[in-house]
């Protein structure tokens, strides 16, 4: 296995960003549009880390998937419960993702936002704290569900989602396509070329990018779609 310096993964991802972003009007999203995927594959299973209240436009494209749901906001349990999983086949578990088990503090935020991390220079003084479960992917889930499956892995949780993908190292030789927030200012475990060189690592290039969101000028994070190669 090649193993690439940062610098080669900053000059590649910028050479990617610049490709992508130069035809493109920035503009600010607050919800990814998994629909524009062009991927050409259907997936037996869909494990959806970070689901909030849904991903709905994700589960029209396969309804037929079965959904391991990971969300650890207590308060989107019902909801999911009652709603989604009334519809589609699958699992929820209320609990955050990282690469060790144990537990975390999630700051939620509001009705749909939460975070393990603390954005800097944010008042949390109003800001409600629960303390929820932290497993590792590769612990929640057996591999014997997904032998001779197609496998899609989306994730996004709030700039926590390289710790999520090394907890997720032994599960990810049977997924073959990951949707990955990905970011690049403000709170995050990571800077981006580290996710790049990690998913790289495990045999994994960017296909696409479905959206990103801005702040002036300023790329803050992008949602890419990461195909095994």
């Amino acid at each position: 296995m090649v193993k690439y310096n940062s610098i080669y993964f900053r000059r590649k991802l910028t050479k990617i960003l610049t490709k992508i972003l130069r035809p493109t009007s920035l503009r600010v999203v607050d919800k990814v549009d998994f629909s524009a995927m062009t991927v050409p594959h259907i997936f037996d299973v869909v494990i959806d880390v970070g689901v909030a209240s849904g991903t709905y436009d994700l589960y029209q494209m396969y309804p037929n998937a079965y959904y391991y749901l990971f969300e650890p906001n207590p308060y989107h349990r019902d909801h999911l419960e009652k709603q989604v999983l009334s519809e589609y086949k699958g699992c929820l578990k209320v609990c955050a993702l990282s690469d060790n088990n144990g537990e975390a503090v999630l700051h939620i935020t509001g009705p749909k936002g939460s975070s393990i991390l603390r954005q800097s220079g944010k008042d949390y003084s109003n800001v409600e704290e629960v303390v929820v479960p932290v497993n590792r992917l590769d612990n929640v889930i057996s591999y014997d569900e997904l032998r001779g499956k197609t496998v899609f892995l989306k994730i996004d949780v709030e700039g926590y989602e390289l710790p999520a993908l090394k907890g997720s190292e032994g599960l990810l030789k049977y997924v073959s396509v990951i949707a990955c927030e990905m970011r690049f200012f403000g709170y995050s475990e990571y800077r981006a070329y580290e996710l790049i060189e990690y998913l790289s690592g495990h045999g994994f290039k960017i296909y696409e990018m479905l959206d990103f969101q801005v702040k002036g000028k300023q790329v803050l994070c992008c949602d890419f779609v990461f195909v095994k190669s």
